[in-house]
């Protein structure tokens, strides 16, 4: 039985502060159930049937005689609780250091808030018409739903802006399912040609065209309707894919009409992209079509019919929202199926989501944003249509943070529909930890920050952007006053991307600085480490294996180094006064960027902002192929390069001419590069360094390495990755072996 929820409406000291406040037991206790009464007391044997009936219990509570020492427990006894709509949690309902509240299902995996429709009745496909349009092979294996008929009145969109909240699609047992669409899953279509006549429809930054792009081959003449077809590409860069509904179909001059509003870049010849929602190619077990003039849905499901859950989103609100809360905590609960998101909080403090599980979400699974100390706490999301937690907080300004955390959590499949510009994490402002992180399977960016003084720590990083190129695990970009954040003690392993200049493990871009890279192991990904005109970069005490290094190019277009430029990093400076404390004061190498803004604007001067200044390479261990590539004018006083172990194939590579691409201007070996990389103490060597066997997690050296002849400093493996707590007996991670 589903019950109808109406939801009406980075220090150990730190840790350990937390665990106290919810360690207190609370002495009252209300209950939920699927079997409950809104108009029962609300004790284990005669419980509310929602949310809202105990929210206001404890209202009441705190008004006759104050909450009770330890708090108040909410428990929620195992089913499915249907959510119409969102439970809200204002100031009003909030605990406090001595008294938090705690909303929590009773047993682990056992209590699921669905914001969807499940459907049940399915029946053969027997409509002629409907039948003649489906391959003769599987006609017999799709089946149809009447959604009208099941009491759905909102069909949904094929959504193509990641903030819409008319998003239709269709799970089954806990994933999404994909539109019918050609060609399969894991296969493109490439742009043939883009005509470059006619009225001209489009430009935007010197990128110019009709309106039209040209397809090889016949296979939409074989599709009856085009009125309902849509596509998704990457259709000029790797890194930003888009959703249209087709205009118009032009089988006779194989010419596709996207319609308005065209994708931001415009359209690229030999660029990939698929249709959708086409019923002819509804091929594949797990895809489906949806007849919206009918309300008709059809589904070849991935498994025996009977054996599956399938469920129709409609809910388009979070499902719960904290307004001001304080000492507020949701745990052991799992979120699913939702044209929005899952947990919202606003402002408060020491609010926090712990074990629980959200999936199936088309936004976000958890966002925070303002407030102090609000967490994640050892939370599985997964199987989400775009990113997973956004967490916002502190002030630029005064460098004041606050402290929120994602720590011990799994992030996994996430940007199952909007595939870039989505990132599992996304984190703004001042001091963000996150920690004991599993992120994996995800196909762009894994972490997207921005702001100041962030730590990410322990963290297991593997199978990151597997659809897009140009991208990072950990990502910024434009903005040299985002300092003093750090990278330590995480694990980088099995990275490939399949895109232009692959994934970049820590990716600061465009005009950046004051990183602080420490103790991670980087092993079998494309590279390391990249950036554009980055200053103040150090990358020290890392294991740097079977892999590319360390990459930093001249950002070429001077144009953006100078007031108005893109990305306005000029100004973004100037706003949070960073000539004057407490960034001066806290962030040194910034007095070196006043300097050099403080030159004339004249071509000569403007390269001193160009440069990669104040990086220090030091003291990493690296093996595989390229350890330190230069872009442009790039030198090794820029980038100083001291007491590090390669045993890469190529210690040094560099393209004077500022591309990534003409590789007959790179010159390996370099002597006189050589002759200072060895004056610095670095050790070449060809072949193996010593480690014991890395392929299989062991990253410990044998007696008498060389690496015996560094200050090499041990790495806490055992750490790394997810750990054991209340809320997550065996967790999963690659293995490590843990004595280094």
């Amino acid at each position: 039985m589903i019950q109808l929820l109406r939801c009406a409406g980075i220090s150990l000291l730190f840790l350990w502060a937390v665990e106290t406040v919810w360690a207190v037991r609370p002495t009252v206790d209300f209950y939920v159930s699927t079997q409950g009464d809104d108009r029962n007391p609300g004790t284990e044997q005669q419980p509310f049937a929602s949310l809202e009936r105990a929210r206001d219990a404890i209202r009441s509570l705190k008004q006759m005689s104050g909450l009770p020492r330890g708090g108040v427990r909410v428990i929620l006894s195992p089913g499915t609780y249907r959510c119409e709509r969102t439970f809200r949690l204002e100031a009003e309902d909030s605990g406090n250091e001595k008294c938090p509240i705690l909303y929590t299902g009773r047993d682990k995996d056992s209590v699921r808030l669905l914001g969807g429709h499940r459907l049940t009745d399915w029946q053969p496909v027997r409509d002629p018409a409907v039948r003649e349009r489906l391959d003769p092979q599987i006609r017999d294996s799709v089946y149809e739903c009447d959604l009208f008929q099941a009491g759905i009145t909102d069909l949904g969109a094929v959504a193509t802006a990641q903030t819409d909240t008319r998003r239709a699609d269709l799970l089954c047992n806990g994933r999404y399912m994909s539109l019918a669409r050609y060609p399969d899953a894991g296969e493109w279509i490439r742009i043939a040609d883009v005509p470059m006549n006619g009225p001209r429809k489009y430009f935007y930054d010197g990128i110019t065209h009709y309106g039209r792009f040209a397809y090889d081959g016949d296979r939409p003449s074989r599709w009856k309707d085009h009125s309902d077809i849509w596509m998704q590409g990457y259709w000029v860069h790797d890194w930003r894919d888009g959703i249209h509904h087709v205009a118009r179909i032009d089988t006779l001059k194989h010419e596709i009409y996207p319609e308005p509003p065209y994708h931001v870049y415009g359209y690229r010849k030999g660029q990939r992209y698929f249709f959708l929602n086409v019923l002819e190619e509804l091929t594949v077990p797990g895809e489906w079509y949806l007849d919206r003039q009918h309300g008709k849905l059809y589904f070849y499901p991935p498994c025996p019919i009977e054996q599956a859950e399938i469920v129709f989103p409609e809910l388009s609100v979070p499902m719960i929202r904290m307004d001001s809360t304080e000492y507020v905590a949701i745990e052991g609960i799992t979120l699913e199926a939702s044209r929005h998101g899952g947990i919202v909080i606003r402002g408060g403090h020491h609010n926090e989501v712990r074990g629980c599980e959200i999936l199936n979400m088309a936004h976000l699974g958890v966002d925070i944003e303002g407030g102090t100390d609000h967490g994640v706490q050892s939370c599985d999301l997964h199987n989400l249509a775009q990113g997973a937690v956004k967490v916002t907080g502190g002030d630029r300004k005064t460098l004041t943070p606050c402290r929120h955390f994602i720590d011990n959590t799994e992030i996994h499949h996430n940007g199952q529909i909007f595939q870039t510009q989505t990132p599992a994490i996304e984190m703004n402002g001042v001091g963000i930890r996150v920690s004991h992180l599993f992120l994996h399977d995800t196909p762009h960016t894994g972490i997207f920050y921005y702001g100041n003084d962030h730590v990410f720590e322990y963290c297991e990083f593997t199978r990151i952007a597997q659809q897009t190129g140009d991208v990072g695990c950990i990502y910024t970009m434009a903005d040299w006053t985002f300092q003093g954040n750090v990278v330590r003690y995480n694990y980088f392993h099995d990275i490939h991307s399949p895109g232009h200049l692959g994934c970049f493990a820590v990716y600061p871009d465009l005009p950046n600085g004051g990183m602080h890279v420490y103790g991670n192991i980087f092993y079998n990904i494309d590279w390391v480490f990249h950036t554009n005109s980055g200053r103040g970069m150090l990358i020290e005490n890392n294991l740097m294996l079977e892999t590319n290094g360390i990459s930093y190019k001249i950002w070429p277009f001077k144009q953006i180094f100078f007031p108005n430029g893109a990305w306005r990093i000029v100004e973004h400076m100037e706003e949070v006064n960073y000539d004057q404390p407490p960034y001066v004061t806290r962030y040194p190498l910034l007095k070196q960027l006043h300097q050099d803004m403080q030159q004339s604007d004249s071509t000569v001067r403007v390269m001193e902002r160009q440069l990669c200044k104040d990086n220090l390479i030091r003291n990493n261990i690296a093996t595989g192929g390229i350890f330190l590539r230069f872009i442009g004018e790039v030198d090794l006083d820029q980038v100083v390069v001291q007491e590090n172990l390669i045993a890469s194939k190529t210690p040094y590579t560099h393209s004077p001419i500022n591309t990534y691409d003409d590789f007959d201007s790179y010159t390996d070996n370099d002597p006189e590069v050589i002759s200072r990389l060895d004056a610095q103490h670095n050790l070449r060597m060809d072949g193996d360094p010593g480690l014991v066997d890395p392929q299989h997690g062991d990253f410990r050296f044998r007696p008498g390495s060389p690496v015996s002849k560094f200050s090499f400093q041990p790495i806490p493996v055992e750490k790394i990755g997810l750990q054991p707590d209340r809320y997550r007996k065996n967790p999963r991670h690659a293995p490590l072996v843990t004595r280094f």
